[in-house]
């Protein structure tokens, strides 16, 4: 919940260091779930 202005909102989603946010977030998730995977596999052997 928040109290703001629309306008102060739509500025935060928008801003560019959202995006380089999410997309950093993104590379290290997939590199969490390759690493999470193979300890998988050798904890299973």
């Amino acid at each position: 919940v928040a109290t703001m202005p629309f306008e102060t909102l739509r500025k935060l989603l928008d801003h560019p260091l959202t995006d380089r946010g999410l997309e950093r977030f993104l590379e290290d998730w997939e590199e969490y779930q390759a690493t999470n995977e193979e300890a998988s596999a050798v904890a299973q052997a």
